[in-house]
């Protein structure tokens, strides 16, 4: 537990100072751009980053989980292929988008929009990958300096370009790309530099191997994606752009505070890869006081948001968002099941129990779509709040008692 909290610390920083760039510039963003224009930035961006799960696959976390104590029989042999994989799944992905995007949108501004931030979204992906690396060799004060530096970037190139945000998305766009692209580039510096030299390779065998069982992770990460994102792009197509930037303005509010979670998540993973190999008991200690942990966390966020959410949107956004202020109260008491929710899913996986994992995100992804689709019609913005605290809570009630089961069974060490 003691190296968790140990590495959590380390990458909680370094996420911290991401969001508090990401949140500052966020804030400006809105400021300039305004609710409804603002609302078209947020479509776009819940529109590619519903396909963010097939850039990565889950194949990053399986490298993780695979290669955590055994750095030098199978670091390089999976990161090559896995440098390579991504390259191909990359291009299937960009293609798909730009496919969909003509299907789905008229407008060339939009389309246009979906492209760049596309291409901003498959960087990501890489550097994604790199900091994996440097978490397996348990590196976090590395992954953080990676992460503080790109919310620096962003943050940075909205100060310099902020006088051309009006009524231009496309530049707003393009800021997210350039900050992506040198992001990516300095992953790479540093990884050349201090972990592995690496070069694309071809294993068919390991391939079919990685796409085999990351098929839950990529599903993890489809349905966590799905359910955070569809409010914003059925919003869009159901309502009008007010709406859309009315609620994303206050989702957006509760967005840096997951960082937790899911930093805690990452934290976790190569200790708790190593316990279910070798301790059960440690298997299971880990799981309640994670649990446990991240619940009680979640508690001072929720009584604050929910009291408070009015006058803080204001403060921070003008009265232009006063009614971001109602999305805001709502999904203050969504971060209890969010807080728990990741952890309960990195331990199903690592136990390889993927039938849990995959009737929770199908069930809790189709309760969220069909919510949405009747509450939106009658409450709007409201309405998507609601769909989203009902199917969340679902999720994490349905995997704290499968989870909890298999754990107290003793279903460690494989």
């Amino acid at each position: 537990m003691k190296s968790i909290i140990k590495n959590f610390l380390f990458l909680i920083t370094s996420q911290g100072i991401y969001k508090i760039f990401s949140f500052i510039t966020f804030l400006l963003l809105a400021r300039c751009l305004g609710v409804s224009q603002f609302g078209l930035l947020s479509y776009a961006i819940s529109f590619v980053y519903i396909f963010d799960f097939l850039t990565d696959f889950g194949i990053s976390v399986i490298m993780v989980r695979d290669v955590s104590g055994e750095i030098d029989k199978k670091l390089k042999k999976y990161f090559n292929n896995i440098v390579s994989l991504k390259i191909v799944l990359s291009l299937v992905v960009y293609c798909f988008i730009i496919l969909v995007s003509f299907m789905f949108h008229e407008e060339n501004q939009m389309v246009n929009m979906i492209l760049i931030l596309s291409s901003a979204l498959i960087l990501d992906s890489f550097s994604s990958t790199f900091r994996a690396v440097f978490n397996i060799f348990e590196k976090m004060s590395v992954s953080a300096l990676s992460m503080a530096l790109e919310g620096l970037i962003k943050f940075s190139l909205v100060v310099i370009f902020i006088d051309y945000f009006k009524n231009n998305l496309i530049v707003a766009a393009q800021i997210f790309l350039l900050a992506s692209f040198v992001t990516f580039f300095f992953n790479i510096f540093l990884l050349r530099r201090k972990f592995i030299k690496f070069r694309v390779a071809f294993d068919r065998a390991l391939w079919w191997k990685l796409l085999k069982v990351s098929a839950p992770i990529a599903f993890l990460a489809l349905f966590q994606t799905v359910n955070f994102r569809i409010s914003v792009v059925m919003l869009s197509k159901m309502t009008d752009s007010v709406a859309t930037g009315i609620f994303a303005a206050g989702q957006r509010i509760i967005e840096p505070i997951l960082v937790i979670p899911f930093t805690f998540t990452t934290a976790m993973l190569p200790t708790i890869s190593r316990f279910v190999k070798t301790s059960a008991s440690n298997f299971s200690n880990s799981f309640n006081r994670s649990v446990i942990f991240l619940f009680l966390i979640s508690l001072p966020f929720v009584f604050l948001l929910f009291f408070a959410s009015k006058p803080l949107i204001v403060f921070l956004l003008g009265e232009e968002f006063a009614q971001s202020g109602n999305v805001v109260k709502i999904l203050a008491v969504l971060l209890m099941p969010f807080f728990i929710r990741p952890v309960l899913e990195y331990f199903a996986f690592t136990l390889r129990k993927y039938k849990i994992i995959y009737f929770t995100g199908i069930a809790g992804t189709g309760l969220n779509i069909f919510l949405n689709a009747l509450f939106i019609q009658k409450l709007g913005y409201s309405g998507a709040c609601l769909s989203m605290l009902i199917a969340e809570s679902f999720i994490a009630i349905v995997l704290l008692i499968g989870v909890k089961r298999l754990v107290s069974q003793g279903r460690a060490i494989i």
